[in-house]
């Protein structure tokens, strides 16, 4: 079970500083117009995501695995961008976690666009929000799960992007044996007239 009266006294500073900065630079609050952000919780396999036609990248620290996965890698200019992004236990036994934002578990887990010279084409817009703890256990393999859809829109402009090749990132933080975890996953797509 998570002691959370132990991981405050060990760790009080660091946790206070932590959800501070998640609350000003993490939290986010999106325009309903670039980005459709369906939540779904799964603790079962999901044969889609086994798919050997999907497009997928994946970032591993052990027993977790974030990974992101599309239908495709090439894109036609205004063909709206589906993604799931997967939370996942490939440990031997359970897992809690707790995540450390508001809106919890954090929302945003598809975090930013960038274009081929490493530029941010889009990105959430910041909001101050408060930090806040909430426990989630997976067991093995188990795994949580968020769809989204990119519009291929400039947060800025809320232009289209170009033709050009695009890296969609996916990020997720949390505490796990009072230690942080931070998992971040890039991959590559094309976007064609």
């Amino acid at each position: 079970m998570f002691d959370l009266r132990a991981l405050l006294k060990k760790k009080e500073v660091a946790l206070a500083l932590y959800v501070a900065f998640v609350g000003l630079s993490l939290a986010t609050v999106i325009q309903s117009s670039s980005l459709n952000n369906q939540n779904s919780f799964l603790n079962d396999h999901n044969t889609s995501l086994n798919d050997q036609s999907k497009h997928v990248a994946e970032a591993t620290r052990y027993p977790f695995k974030l990974t992101i996965t599309l239908e495709k890698d090439t894109y036609k200019l205004y063909e709206p961008i589906n993604m799931m992004v997967t939370l996942k236990n490939v440990g031997e036994e359970n897992t809690t976690i707790v995540f450390l934002t508001a809106g919890n578990p954090d929302p945003y887990w598809f975090w930013r666009v960038y274009n081929k010279n490493d530029q941010v084409v889009f990105y959430h817009k910041y909001c101050v929000m408060l930090g806040a703890l909430e426990e989630v256990t997976l067991q093995p393999v188990g795994f949580m799960q968020r769809k989204y859809t990119w519009d291929q829109k400039v947060t800025k402009t809320a232009q289209q992007v170009l033709p050009g090749i695009y890296y969609l990132v996916a990020v997720v933080g949390f505490m796990y044996n009072e230690e942080h975890v931070h998992l971040e996953t890039r991959i590559e797509i094309c976007i064609n007239l």
